[in-house]
């Protein structure tokens, strides 16, 4: 009977441990996957990487089977063998790996040393802010590969030098950087870092312009240029020789992009202008007449220079003429200190290359007068300004409601002008042209404001109409 018991209890006792087995296996199964990391590897590299890489685990499995193989009733030489096999694999395992060295520690040391030895931060470490920078989405960064035919880098030197022309100084150089940041066929001009215009355009595609003379349509996609807003035609390379055929101008992108920074130049070359640009042209003039920049130096600071050239060229005025530019300041210096009074001084002794630039060399200005009575009110205006201590000449003590209906009248002017391709001039006097000429800018009018004694005696006026 005690046999008879012996066999039943061992018979229940493995007949429950087999049919708990395949349930272990499945709790073991969904323990190991819950408990995975995010990672695309497969489960069982991930077992092998982590259950292998560590000797000990090994060690310890073995030491569990060994402790098991000597329990009484248990199959001794399958645990024992079983822990053999585990010990032999985490001995290999601990020979296989590599031996630790001391490049952790040695790290270590060279942080903490540079930690130690790290110097104090210093007016070097902040960082210099480019005058003029490009930057360039992805798309766009061929462009300046210096092994093209003509590299942006060699058009945007021409457009500094066409600058220098039309200005009379030299401009900064242009920092062409590539950004990743913006999109892959947008270009951004940046003025001391901060992003003053931008445009989109395809590098792999021709830009054609409609002009008179255009005869027929061309097959491309209809876009706007991105420096004035003009309706163009996109096109394939291959179809420049039509397009030329056909009476288009043809563009590449390096053009587009050469343009659009002209105009914004154009726009921007009174902030460009600064104390390293007054300095140069105080140079210029110094290897002209000595005494010249000897005497204008002594009545006028870089400060009042710096603020009189940015007048001048916030209304396009080239200040290339450094020699008759100094001779007036140095004439007018010691009766007019206020930079708004010597700016007027300088822009009549430059008269006659103002109203070239505008009106070219034809002997004849067509141009638009204010009427009598806006005339009594304005010049009422400024003497009532004079009154006051602080008297500016661009800042007059104007009825809003006037300041509106000459901004209103000069609007109409400069669209009247361009419908007939003319240049929109508005001739005033002189008192109170500073302030005419400021409210345009204000209202981003395209129109020249003049006054009466900055036309040449040689010139004829002929009135086109009046502003109310």
């Amino acid at each position: 009977s005690s046999e008879a018991f012996s066999i039943f209890a061992l018979l229940t006792i493995g007949d429950g441990l087999v049919a708990q087995i395949p349930s272990l296996l499945l709790a073991t199964a969904a323990a190991i996957i819950v408990t995975r990391g995010n990672n695309s590897e497969e489960v069982s590299k991930q077992l092998r990487a982590q259950l292998l890489a560590n000797p000990s685990v090994l060690y310890s499995a073995a030491a569990i089977m060994a402790v098991m193989g000597i329990v009484p009733g248990m199959p001794a030489v399958a645990f024992l063998s079983f822990a053999g096999v585990l010990a032999y694999g985490a001995w290999r395992q601990s020979k296989a790996m590599p031996v630790e060295d001391n490049t952790l520690e040695l790290e270590k040391a060279e942080i903490n040393h540079f930690l130690a030895t790290d110097p104090a931060l210093t007016w070097e470490d902040v960082p210099v802010i480019d005058r003029m920078s490009l930057d360039l989405g992805y798309r766009l960064v061929p462009l300046a590969d210096q092994t093209r035919k003509d590299p942006l880098s060699s058009i945007l030197r021409g457009t500094r030098k066409k600058m220098l022309e039309k200005f009379g100084f030299l401009f900064p150089e242009i920092i062409i950087r590539d950004n990743l940041d913006i999109p892959p066929m947008e270009y951004r001009v940046l003025l001391d870092g901060t992003q003053v215009d931008s445009g989109t355009i395809n590098p792999d595609k021709l830009y054609a312009f409609e002009t008179p003379d255009v005869y027929g349509k061309l097959d491309g996609e209809l876009t706007r240029e991105p420096a004035f807003g003009i309706e163009v035609v996109m096109i394939d390379p291959d179809m420049r020789s039509k397009a030329l055929r056909s009476g288009y101008m043809v563009y590449d992108a390096q053009s587009v992009i050469s343009t659009h920074l002209s105009r914004v130049l154009s726009e921007r070359a009174h902030d460009i202008f600064s104390h390293d640009e007054v300095m140069g042209m105080l140079d210029r003039l110094k290897t002209l007449s000595a005494p010249l920049h000897e005497s204008l130096t002594a009545l006028l600071k870089p400060t009042d220079l710096l603020a009189i050239f940015r007048k001048l060229l916030q209304e396009g005025v080239s200040i290339s003429d450094i020699k008759t530019i100094a001779t007036t300041l140095v004439e007018f210096a010691e009766k007019k200190r206020d930079p708004v009074s010597l700016t007027s001084e300088v822009r009549y002794s430059l008269r006659r290359s103002i109203v070239t630039s505008i009106n070219g060399t034809r002997p004849e200005i067509t141009a638009y007068v204010i009427s009598d009575k806006l005339d009594q009110i304005l010049m009422g205006t400024v003497q009532q300004s004079q009154q006051s201590s602080q008297f500016n000449p661009e800042n007059l003590n104007m009825d809003p409601n006037i300041q509106t209906q000459i901004q209103m009248g000069m609007a109409r002017i400069a669209e009247e002008c361009q419908m007939r391709n003319e240049p929109a001039i508005l001739l005033v006097a002189g008192p109170f042209r500073p302030q005419i000429a400021k409210l345009a800018r204000i209202a981003s009018i395209k129109i020249h404001v003049l006054s009466f004694t900055e036309i040449p005696e040689t010139y004829q006026v002929n009135v086109a109409g009046r502003l109310d």
